[in-house]
């Protein structure tokens, strides 16, 4: 099985066309059976692969005072109802919600170097309420339980941690950097994180040091939720208001036109 896997990752990479019958035609002893078996019958263990993975690229990228673990998330647009995961859920990738498989990755970087060294497939809740679906396709019973994105997104650092990989911090875009449960999950496990965060997030500039409200009403109704009496501000009311002279520019890596520079402010804040 292990040739025809080379054969298949030799034929993703020269191939024009994705396909098993392309791939078989570009590449010299792969047979089309042979591939077709590799995809839809052969058992082999993911887990380990990944975790192999993982080793090898934590060799060539870990352990530096600027090794990441960057989580970002694709989609895959898909035309049936048949394949795992496979639901209508929003499409990034294109922009709008669409028939699409959505998977979470992890990626290890150093400098420029970078190698994808996780992925999990996001399963909708129409998929794990349905126990004979992800039978049919093939999804193990361990993974037919509904998790969040952001639950795929511990388990894998948890996952990559045990592996021995040595990131110095972990990064992270605007969908999780809205979810102020998951970051302070990263910080309870002493993750250091980036995570960008959209424009319309509130934020305390002071400890807002939020108690539980005495109870009210007639009926002394008890709050559920912890409230201040400080008022937030959202990020972008807030950078608008800032001299000018106090940002500072930083080149971020080099792009096809030339370097990519921001300006960058750092402040101290409460979510």
């Amino acid at each position: 099985m292990a040739g025809s896997v080379l054969h298949f990752l030799r034929g993703l990479s020269r191939a024009e066309r994705k396909n098993l019958q392309q791939i078989s035609e570009s590449i010299e002893g792969a047979g089309h059976q042979n591939l077709q078996y590799l995809l839809s019958q052969a058992k082999w263990d993911h887990c380990s692969v990944q975790r192999q993975l993982m080793v090898d690229a934590d060799r060539l990228l870990g352990g530096h005072a600027d090794s990441l673990l960057i989580i970002d998330v694709s989609a895959f647009t898909k035309k049936g109802r048949h394949s795992a995961g496979v639901a209508r859920q929003w499409n990034g990738r294109m922009g709008k919600v669409d028939n699409s498989q959505v998977g979470v990755f992890a990626a290890l970087s150093q400098g420029i170097g970078v190698a994808l060294v996780a992925a999990r497939l996001h399963l909708p809740k129409e998929w794990t309420e349905v126990p004979k679906c992800c039978a049919k396709s093939g999804i193990p019973e361990d993974g037919r339980n509904f998790r969040t994105k952001s639950q795929l997104v511990v388990e894998m650092i948890h996952e990559a941690r045990a592996d021995g990989a040595r990131f110095a911090c972990v990064g992270v875009d605007a969908g999780y950097g809205k979810e102020t449960k998951f970051l302070r999950e990263l910080d309870d496990a002493s993750e250091r994180f980036m995570a960008d965060v959209h424009s319309s997030q509130r934020m305390y500039l002071e400890d807002p040091k939020p108690e539980m409200p005495d109870p009210t009403g007639r009926r002394w109704r008890h709050p559920k939720r912890l409230a201040t009496s400080l008022a937030s501000v959202k990020v972008a009311d807030w950078a608008q208001a800032q001299d000018p002279g106090a940002w500072q520019q930083l080149q971020v890596r080099h792009a096809t036109f030339g370097p990519i520079i921001v300006e960058a402010l750092r402040r101290l804040v409460w979510l």
